[in-house]
């Protein structure tokens, strides 16, 4: 669902050093050519490196492919397979098959509609708006995940994401905390285009997500609100909007059936 830009530096390698240049995508994709949903994964350089390594976290069974960005093309000699890559699907578990996302849901006395979903062999994606705006084109978003074959812990999930915002860019104040049976991963995404007429690059996105202890494999439930980069004591309100998610998320009654 977001925005997650990794910068890294340099490269070496059995043949030597290798630097690379410009701006690149860095796709994961299953068996069956579909590309996986996730952090958008934009590099510069050899950063390209870092974000194969992270999306091979994320999605272990996954294929990988790299386009450069400023020539619009695949660069054909840096795809890679994740580790386990294999070329079965795998079987989901009770929890995930019996999951069934709301095609409606209420957070802090708003109505939300399914707008969109996706599932690969990874995990499987709601997403909702309300007033209705549109995937692409939102202030406000709710997002499920219901993760597939995943053995992490709720704590270990979010420590990978930690781990993940820590080393990329365009992100600040990433913070853990813990209420009940859930733990919050909250974060600021910053713009990476001011000038951009696309809103997921123009805008701050505050972003707090639920991670529900008690489901095996996992289930998430993230809230997100964008901001104009102009927005008056921008600091404040930022920190004063994520506090707000945080403590409407806390309160939503809404429990995921993950027996």
């Amino acid at each position: 669902m977001k925005k997650i830009k990794i910068i890294a530096l340099s490269l070496f390698s059995l043949t030597g050093c290798i630097t690379l240049s410009g701006n690149y995508e860095v796709q994961a994709f299953d068996e069956n050519g579909t590309q996986l949903q996730g952090p958008r994964m934009i590099s510069q350089g050899s950063g390209i490196y870092t974000a194969k390594n992270v999306l091979c976290q994320i999605h272990p069974n996954a294929s990988i492919k790299v386009i450069n960005l400023d020539q619009n093309i695949e660069v054909k000699n840096e795809a890679r397979h994740c580790q386990n890559s294999t070329n079965t699907k795998p079987v989901p578990t009770q929890s995930t098959a019996k999951f069934e996302a709301p095609k409606n849901f209420t957070f802090s006395d708003s109505n939300y509609q399914l707008i969109f979903q996706n599932s690969d062999t990874i995990k499987a994606t709601y997403e909702y708006t309300t007033h209705n705006e549109t995937v692409n084109n939102w202030s406000k978003l709710l997002t499920i995940h219901a993760l597939k074959n995943s053995k992490l812990s709720a704590q270990q999930y979010a420590n990978l994401q930690m781990n993940q915002l820590q080393k990329a860019g365009f992100n600040q104040n990433p913070q853990l905390s813990s209420q009940h049976d859930a733990i919050y991963l909250s974060v600021t995404y910053l713009p990476t285009d001011l000038k951009s007429k696309n809103l997921m690059a123009s805008t701050y996105e505050v972003n707090v997500q639920k991670i529900f202890a008690q489901c095996k494999p996992l289930i998430t439930l993230s809230i997100a609100e964008r901001l104009p980069a102009d927005k008056a004591s921008l600091e404040t309100t930022l920190q004063k909007t994520r506090d707000t998610l945080m403590t409407q998320l806390a309160a939503n009654p809404w429990k995921p059936f993950c027996s």
